[in-house]
């Protein structure tokens, strides 16, 4: 009888014991609130914090750029004059000098001087009814507005003379027609200027005329130089201007 009551003295306790929660920390002991954010479940990226380190920076793509901007590294540029980002991010000019998005050499086509101007001199052009030479940057190409192309009428091939270099420029396409290749010549500056045109004349003795059509001015700084026939043939005609080139 002595040794049931043992039994049932001792059973209490045995029970209270294996219902217990165990206080040792099971797997790896890495708890839910540990630096650095939540550990992911399997196959996750963890979550980090807002104002942690690994947060990042805003992306480019989200880097607020005013009109004409560019984000680059992580600043807005104009890739149209940046000669570090000329044309695209990352590209840079070695010569220093980004000009509408190209590339530019201080002296592309010859004419420039050490006071940052430049002279076009447009020795041979020959012109049937009306036609504009485009100046951008630093190159130049031809609008057919009326007539043929420059250096054709006649099934001729002549070339466009500037700065003492000639030049076949190419067509494939109907009035108004741009031409499909340009030729290099002194960079025009990126900012509002007024163009002078020079001596000029043609080979008729009278009649024609050469005007500046368009003085560059933003966002494009682009130059029209109109060469204008009357009806009845073309004429070879020659120009200078002088604009700035910085």
């Amino acid at each position: 009888m002595r040794y049931y009551l043992w039994i049932w003295a001792f059973l209490p306790i045995a029970c209270a014991s294996a219902a217990s929660p165990s206080l040792e920390p099971t797997g790896s002991g890495t708890d839910s609130t540990s630096e650095g954010g939540v550990d992911a479940p399997p196959g996750q990226a963890e979550s980090h914090p807002a104002g942690s380190a690994d947060a990042g920076a805003p992306s480019e793509a989200a880097l607020p750029c005013h009109s004409g901007g560019v984000a680059c590294g992580g600043r807005c540029v104009n890739t149209s004059a940046d000669p570090q980002n000329c044309g695209q991010c990352g590209n840079v000019c070695e010569a220093g000098l980004c000009m509408g998005g190209i590339c530019a050499a201080p002296c592309d086509g010859g004419g420039c001087t050490t006071t940052g101007t430049a002279t076009l001199d447009i020795s041979n052009a020959y012109i049937d009814n009306v036609s504009d030479l485009v100046i951008q940057g630093n190159t130049a190409r031809w609008t057919v507005l009326a007539g043929d192309p420059p250096g054709q009428h006649g099934g001729n091939n002549e070339p466009t003379t500037i700065n003492g270099t000639n030049w076949f420029p190419q067509f494939a396409c109907a009035n108004p027609c741009d031409s499909s290749n340009t030729t290099p010549v002194p960079p025009l500056a990126q900012r509002e200027q007024t163009v002078i045109l020079g001596d000029w004349g043609n080979g008729r003795g009278g009649g024609g005329t050469v005007t500046i059509k368009q003085q560059p001015t933003a966002p494009d700084y682009v130059l029209k130089i109109e060469f204008s026939d009357p009806p009845g043939g073309a004429s070879h005609y020659h120009a200078k201007v002088t604009y700035s080139t910085q």
